[in-house]
Formats: C-alpha cells, sequence, structure tokens
C-alpha cells in the first residue's frame, strides 16, 4: 500500500506509523467522520489460505468486541485487494496522541514509580483481554501508549509471526509460530516491566533495590520458565495496583 490510496472509498492512507512482519499501521483519513484514525493492514499473501482468513477475521471481532479505557479502540474493519487480488483485511482504530514506551524509555529506565504505574496498566488491560477470552499475543514497548491520560495498549495481535523486536518477550516455552497463550503474556510482562525498571531486557537482569519487595517478587514470577508458576494477569494488576502509590506522569517525549 502507498500513501494516498483510499480503502473502501473511505480511508485515506496518509502515513505509515508502524510495520512488522504480517502487519503495517497507518495513519489514515475518514472522510465520512472527518477526523483521523490509525488503520493497521494486514498483507493478504498468508491469508489465501481460507482458515487463515477465518482466524484475522474472528480475531478482528473479538478486538472490536474490546471496551476498556486502556485499550485503543477499534471502529470498523473490512477487507481490500492487494499484489495478485489477494485479500487484505484491516481494522480501522482511534488514533492516539501519545508516545510510544518504546520512546519514552530510550533515554534509559523510568523512574520507579513510573515504571509501575506503566506495567500497572498494561497488566489492566491484559486482564480485560484475557478475561474475554483472548490472548494479546504481542506486548513490548512500541504496543504500548502514553498519553496524559494514562497507558494504552494496542490492539491484540493479528498475526502468529512476531516482529523481530518481540523475540526478547516471547518465553522460552514458545515457538515463534506457536499461537500465543496467555502465560506467555504474563512472561512478556515481566520482561516490560524489567526494561522499564532497568533498561534492559534480559529475565535474569536483577531489579533496583528500589522497586518494592511486592513488585520484585511479582516480576520473578512473571519471568518464571514454568508458565505454570506465573501469576494471572487479574493477580499481577491487583499486585501493582498496591504498590504504584499516587499516578506518576508519563515520560517526556525524547528530542527527535
Amino acid at each position: 500500500m502507498d500513501s494516498g490510496e483510499w480503502l473502501g472509498e473511505r480511508y485515506r492512507l496518509e502515513q505509515r506509523i508502524d510495520s512488522g512482519r504480517g502487519t503495517e499501521v497507518w495513519r489514515a483519513w475518514d472522510r465520512v467522520l472527518a477526523r483521523p484514525v490509525a488503520l493497521k493492514l494486514v498483507p493478504g499473501e498468508p491469508l489465501l489460505d481460507p482458515a487463515s482468513r477465518t482466524r484475522v477475521r474472528d480475531g478482528i471481532l473479538a478486538c472490536a468486541a474490546l471496551s476498556h479505557h486502556g485499550i485503543v479502540t477499534v471502529y470498523d474493519s473490512d477487507e481490500t485487494s492487494g499484489a495478485k487480488a489477494a485479500p487484505v483485511p484491516y481494522l480501522v482504530m482511534e488514533l492516539i496522541d501519545g508516545v510510544s514506551l518504546a520512546d519514552g524509555i530510550r533515554g534509559g529506565p523510568l523512574p520507579v514509580a513510573t515504571a509501575i504505574q506503566v506495567c500497572t496498566q498494561v497488566a489492566e488491560a491484559l486482564s480485560k483481554v484475557h478475561g474475554a477470552g483472548l490472548v494479546h499475543g504481542d506486548i513490548r514497548p512500541s504496543k504500548v501508549l502514553l498519553t496524559p491520560d494514562g497507558v494504552r495498549v494496542l490492539a491484540p495481535s493479528l498475526t502468529r509471526e512476531p516482529a523481530w523486536d518481540a523475540l526478547p518477550y516471547l518465553p522460552p516455552e514458545q515457538p515463534t509460530t506457536a499461537p500465543p497463550t496467555r502465560p506467555a503474556d504474563i512472561y512478556a510482562l515481566g520482561i516490560l516491566l524489567t526494561e522499564c525498571l532497568t533498561g534492559k531486557r534480559s529475565p535474569t537482569t536483577p531489579l533496583p533495590d528500589t522497586v518494592p519487595p511486592a513488585a520484585t517478587a511479582l516480576c520473578h514470577r512473571c519471568r518464571s520458565t514454568a508458565p505454570e508458576a506465573r501469576p494471572t494477569a487479574p493477580r499481577a494488576a491487583t499486585t501493582l495496583r498496591a504498590v504504584s502509590g499516587p499516578p506518576a506522569p508519563p515520560p517526556a517525549t525524547p528530542p527527535p
């Protein structure tokens, strides 16, 4: 897809803002409602298989059914045609004015209070996703947005092929081509918390002594090599919320 193209005679692609294996996210213009939106494309080549198309459609419907202040809202979905007339499903989401967590931690670890606040809200969003019978499958800094109103997590993954920068967040028991699981989401949450607090992604990285003991213990459980030893998303959210303290401001936008 190229800038300037129209999808369904309604959405005009303006600027690609993210891409990974299997998806592209664009800033687009909705001419019916006269507003900017984010539009997520799933390229058609892997979806010539009817089973894959059904799985992606089911995932889009599930994403649209999620309603939570910490999850980016899905407005619409449809299909367009790509190369060789292959179907290209897409979903239309609210365009969030915020900074990705990846940018927020580019300059180093976050203050302890801010890191715990951010990961508390990610855990609460995961609780909603898991409670709806879904798995997110793509928890990493570039999928977490920091806004003046709090953290917003981008919609769950629609593909099974992880992006290259998602590999550090996959648990040891998770083959890269296997469907994601809830324990895998929790492992990714543990690595996310580690990175926010230390700037490192290793599951063996020690946390600073300034981190509340309950949060440190939870992080160790989330990073466990045994899936059954990891907490549920609601338990992780409850534990982090108990030690998070008053809301902390999001990190400042880093210089270009």
